[in-house]
């Protein structure tokens, strides 16, 4: 075949894959606004579980406490910045937030919070926990276990899809943010790139990644809630919604050079995704993760989004981005794969 190859993660950075990320935080903002089309959430999940997989394959350090420390520079100044804000808020009246929440937003147990220990301003930190409980644990599996890592991807996926067909009855927890099921959009993007990495010249990656419809069919699915507001709820369609992320991120990293993948590259829609991490945190403050009467003009439209967006804004370029440059302290030593020269840098900003 005369296509382009399908690019493979951790060998040199994606183009589209921030632009795939500004997506996702628009998606996430819109249905907190009451808008709902794609799960933001989810995209976010199988970006990030396709990325570090790809990571940590191509990897020769064999020390998780390397992936861990530059996780914990990456994302943890953020946050902290961010709950002394929302406890700002507290003070001065403009949120009602149990110090039970900023504890559990802290340590990254927000989706196993029950009800009483939930703010609206930290609720969202459910998926920001599953992400930092899946960092534990797969680079474990991944150093330790690799030959499993597959077959164990595909069995988390399906305990996830029992656990959603047939939930445990639990009123005073959001039983669908325990790790698993929540994580099983992370194992779809964990089971994608162990196939693009182990097989990226395979024909039938190949073929999947280069035909338009697989393109259409993926935007279809994804955008499908615009038509049934009944999809949005339907545990079925979520898990086809999560294979129609993936193939998405599959047609952009075998088609680099096509023009929607240069209109994701466009500086506006590539800097929102850089930022989307802070600008999904913020969001929690200012859009308060649904429209509910406004307790301050900052809560009000547009005042909420540009507020989260100005806010993310100032937390990355004089926050993030400092501690950002110590996570050279921990880089991990690179793989040379067998027959190819390793391409230098990484997949744009790291999740």
């Amino acid at each position: 075949m005369k296509d382009e190859p399908v690019v493979v993660p951790g060998r040199g950075r994606i183009a589209g894959f921030d632009g795939l990320r500004a997506i996702a935080v628009a998606a996430t903002i819109s249905t907190h606004l009451g808008h709902k089309w794609a799960d933001g959430v989810t995209m976010f999940f199988v970006l990030s579980g396709f990325l570090i997989t790809g990571l940590l394959m191509n990897s020769g350090d064999r020390s998780v406490w390397r992936f861990w420390g530059r996780r914990v520079l990456r994302l943890y100044p953020a946050l902290v910045l961010y709950l002394i804000a929302v406890a700002a808020f507290g003070v001065l009246g403009w949120a009602t937030v149990p110090w039970e929440a900023l504890v559990a937003g802290g340590f990254y147990l927000t989706n196993y919070a029950p009800f009483p220990a939930l703010a609206r301003e930290t609720s969202h930190l459910w998926s920001l926990a599953v992400e930092e409980q899946f960092y534990v644990l797969w680079p474990l599996v991944m150093v330790w276990g690799r030959r499993i890592a597959l077959p164990l991807a595909i069995a988390g996926v399906c305990a996830s899809w029992w656990w959603r067909t047939y939930p445990p009855a639990d009123l005073n927890h959001y039983v669908d943010r325990y790790f698993l099921p929540a994580a099983d959009a992370i194992l779809i993007g964990c089971i994608l790139a162990l196939l693009v990495c182990a097989r990226p010249g395979h024909r039938v990656v190949r073929a999947v990644a280069h035909t338009p419809v697989t393109l259409v069919v993926s935007i279809a699915a994804i955008a499908a809630p615009l038509l049934s507001d009944s999809l949005w709820i339907d545990a079925n369609y979520l898990e086809i919604q999560r294979l129609a992320i993936a193939l998405l991120l599959l047609w952009v990293c075998g088609n680099q050079r096509s023009w929607p993948v240069r209109l994701l590259e466009v500086q506006p829609i590539l800097y929102l995704g850089t930022i989307s991490y802070g600008i999904y945190l913020w969001q929690g403050l200012f859009v308060r993760n649904g429209p509910i009467d406004p307790v301050i003009v900052l809560h009000e439209w547009p005042w909420n989004v540009l507020a989260t967006v100005a806010a993310a804004t100032l937390s990355y370029e004089l926050v993030e981005r400092r501690f950002l440059r110590l996570k050279d302290r921990f880089r991990p030593r690179p793989a040379e794969p067998r027959g190819t020269e390793r391409t230098s840098g990484g997949i744009g900003s790291t999740p």
